[in-house]
Parts: C-alpha cells; sequence; structure tokens
C-alpha cells in the first residue's frame, strides 16, 4: 500500500513538471516574447538578445538563447543539487524550450498567439503583461509543486536554498 502511494505521488509530480513546463512556454510565447516584454529569468535574457540581434523578430533568437543557457545550468544541478533533482529538470530543461520552440514557430500558435497578444498598443501590453506574468507564475509553481525546476535561473534559486536557506520563492 505504501509503495503504491508513494508511486502515485511520483507520477503526479512528474505530471505537475510536465504540465508547469508548458503552461511556461504557452505565456512565455504568446504573451511576453509577441510583445518583447520581459520577465526575467532566460527567456527575459532571451527575449533583449532578440531586441539586440532582430527588433523587428523575423528570426527568433529567444528560444535559442533559452535552449543554450538551459544546458549549462542543468549541469550545475547535476554536480549540486543531486541526481533526483537533475532528473526532474532535465525533463523540465529540455520540454521547456521545447514547448517555448513549438509555441514561438509553428504556424497555428503564431496566429493564436497574434489573436490573444494583440497589436502591441499601450493597453494590449499592460493586459499581456498581467496575464504573461499570471500565466508563466501558474506554470513556474506547477512544476516547483512537482519538486522539480523549470531549469534555468530556478536551478539558482535551488542551490541558494540548500546552501544559505533561502526561501526559493523569495529568491
Amino acid at each position: 500500500m505504501v509503495a503504491k502511494r508513494i508511486n502515485a505521488e511520483k507520477i503526479i509530480q512528474w505530471i505537475l513538471v510536465v504540465l508547469g513546463c508548458i503552461v511556461l512556454g504557452f505565456s512565455t510565447s504568446t504573451f511576453l516574447t509577441k510583445n518583447s516584454i520581459v520577465s526575467g529569468g532566460l527567456s527575459g535574457i532571451g527575449i533583449i538578445v532578440q531586441q539586440l540581434v532582430d527588433p523587428t523578430q523575423k528570426f527568433m533568437v529567444v528560444d535559442i538563447v533559452v535552449w543554450g543557457s538551459s544546458i549549462g545550468l542543468w549541469l550545475l544541478s547535476l554536480f549540486t543539487l543531486g541526481k533526483q533533482f537533475a532528473l526532474k529538470t532535465l525533463v523540465a530543461t529540455v520540454l521547456y524550450p521545447i514547448s517555448l520552440t513549438i509555441f514561438l514557430r509553428v504556424p497555428i500558435f503564431i496566429e493564436i498567439a497574434e489573436i490573444i497578444a494583440g497589436n502591441g498598443t499601450t493597453g494590449d501590453l499592460l493586459i499581456c503583461s498581467i496575464f504573461g506574468g499570471l500565466i508563466a507564475g501558474i506554470g513556474i509553481s506547477l512544476t516547483f509543486l512537482g519538486k522539480g525546476s523549470t531549469g534555468g535561473v530556478d536551478v539558482i534559486s535551488f542551490l541558494l536554498n540548500k546552501i544559505f536557506g533561502f526561501s526559493v520563492s523569495i529568491v
């Protein structure tokens, strides 16, 4: 009975990590990247790089920056936070950039983003900032509830928690 409960808990944790990454990828691509709203983290760095490289957004580099940075931080998590954490983070390190890439580059999702995100007027930017932050927060929270990480700078938060005892939500 106890083994089944432990297995069910682990399955739920994995589902939360996967769902959180997909929700975060959707929010980042649809609300934030579309309107060049920098929210922080690796995607925020990617949006800044996007503006420096190609502000017209004819070629997106946000997901490329996220991919490269995520791999480096995953290696850090492997050596500092343990294999179990690194395994869940590996899933997120792959799944979040994949979902971000799909939402940024697949034509149907590009059209959905155009409909949802508006035309970049001030009112649209405010609404996209609010909804983008809210939905991204939900995605990250789901991943944390699954005892995982979305990769990226979350790894730094968990590392600071391990070393200094800082709350992950505050860092």
